[in-house]
């Protein structure tokens, strides 16, 4: 039994069904800041940063047996916050009665912290583009236009939206157009 607990790399907490932690792993103790005899006997739902949060998926549980990917925070006691997808399911005794509930906790703070890193890129790089008076395409190696940021006081022939429909061998001249196509082949 306890190496099936400690053979989870993530916070694994076994709550009773009055809604309090009977056993955890070793993980959980890391994320919480916790001893295992701390959190044995406490309110498992204490030691989110939205109690009411965690005790209302604790709840689903009961009514549809699990929940998935409820995201949560842990406080760890030092202070530090770490973001969790909460999993959850009933477990019953051999007379099939609900004995409690298994939770994984699955730490997700470094992949939102990336995520939010390359959203705050992508917005750098949009300006960037925004700023600059050309005309910028990307090309797929076909020579299909993929994306268009139209040039600042400019009107062109055709209008950008109408390029998709087209290649660069439709639109430029030949010469213009095969450089285009060696370019993107190197």
């Amino acid at each position: 039994y306890r190496g099936l607990i400690e053979s989870s790399l993530d916070p694994l907490i076994i709550i009773s069904p009055e809604g309090l932690i009977t056993d955890v792993n070793v993980a959980t103790e890391r994320i919480t800041g916790c001893s295992r005899q701390t959190l044995k006997n406490t309110d498992f739902a204490s030691y989110f940063t939205r109690p009411d949060q965690a005790r209302e998926a604790y709840q689903r549980v009961f009514e549809e047996g699990n929940v998935k990917d409820c995201e949560l925070a842990i406080r760890h006691r030092d202070g530090r916050i770490r973001s969790v997808l909460f999993n959850a399911a009933v477990f019953r005794d051999a007379d099939e009665q609900v004995v409690g509930v298994v939770a994984i906790a699955r730490d997700i703070t470094d992949r939102k912290r990336m995520e939010e890193t390359l959203r705050q890129m992508v917005a750098h790089n949009q300006a960037l583009l925004n700023a600059v008076p050309d005309m910028i395409v990307r090309l797929d190696r076909q020579g299909r236009y993929r994306d268009i940021k139209p040039a600042m006081n400019f009107s062109p022939v055709r209008p950008p939206d109408e390029l998709f429909k087209h290649t660069v061998r439709d639109v430029l001249p030949a010469s213009v157009a095969d450089m285009f196509i060696d370019r993107i082949e190197q």
